[in-house]
């Protein structure tokens, strides 16, 4: 029970270091269904799955409390507790379930002040839990979003570049390196507070950030060598959220050290295809 409250906490309020629940779930549903049709739907499986086993700790934890207790603690409408290991855990279980969800235990009934206020706590924490899940899944969504705009709004610079057969940052400058530098942070940001994020896979290629990475090395490489103070200071600050981003990816995602940019994007590249 405690694990499941620890892990719902550092999931929800606290995932600035990995290892987290969910971040464990995404990536092994991720490498089972990475060669399947399934592969879209990685991202939500993974969250319902992280939900389903936060109930499953918290009901099982509060079910291992009710099962250690004395026979007539907990006494159902045929008597006392049944004596069976098996079947105490399974009637307590079935207690547990009722606590979460409705605050009540059904056909079994409490026999002691300090058992109803167990039982009325864990019905707290099941609201508590219902209410978390909505907001997880409320905040989540818009940082899938503004990943994808991210992913698909470099793809058509790159496919404007590619028809006007110019160079973006010549024509754009400035302006154009410090939007991105927005958006590598923020992207940056997403990925350390829902990790499970980078198991939401899209259908199209061109719209993952993964994706579009390498080709942000290269606009700074170019504005690098420009003329303008303004664009080169750009640039730099392109660079530094670049590098700040690749270090969280290879601790996080690569488990490698972040000795090169470009090879840490075109690892985590790899990775997602």
């Amino acid at each position: 029970m405690l694990y499941g409250l620890s892990e719902v906490f550092r999931d929800i309020f606290h995932p600035t270091q990995s290892g987290t629940l969910s971040e464990l779930i995404g990536k092994g549903i991720s490498r089972a269904f990475h060669h399947t049709r399934l592969r879209p739907a990685v991202g939500p499986i993974a969250l319902v799955t992280v939900i389903l086993c936060w109930d499953a700790l918290l009901v099982g934890g509060f079910a291992l409390i009710y099962s250690g207790l004395p026979a007539d603690q907990l006494r159902g409408s045929f008597g006392a507790m049944p004596h069976s290991l098996a079947r105490r855990y399974l009637e307590s279980l079935y207690a547990s379930l009722g606590a979460f969800d409705t605050f009540k235990t059904f056909n079994l009934s409490e026999q002691s002040d300090w058992l109803r206020l167990v039982i009325a706590m864990e019905g707290l924490i099941g609201i508590t839990m219902i209410t978390a899940s909505v907001s997880w899944i409320v905040l989540l969504y818009p940082a899938y979003a503004r990943s994808r705009l991210f992913g698909r709004r470099v793809s058509s610079l790159l496919e404007a570049e590619k028809r006007m057969h110019t160079n973006i940052v010549a024509e754009l400058g400035s302006g154009l390196l410090i939007e991105l530098s927005s958006a590598v942070l923020q992207f940056r940001l997403d990925v350390i507070l829902f990790p499970i994020l980078l198991h939401f896979y899209p259908t199209d290629e061109s719209a993952t950030v993964s994706h579009v990475l390498p080709e942000l090395v290269r606009f700074t490489a170019e504005a690098g060598q420009s003329t303008q103070a303004e664009c080169r200071l750009s640039a730099a600050q392109l660079q530094v959220a670049l590098e700040s981003l690749a270090e969280v990816l290879a601790a996080r995602v690569l488990h490698t050290p972040a000795a090169d940019v470009s090879e840490v994007f075109e690892k985590f590249r790899q990775l997602e295809r």
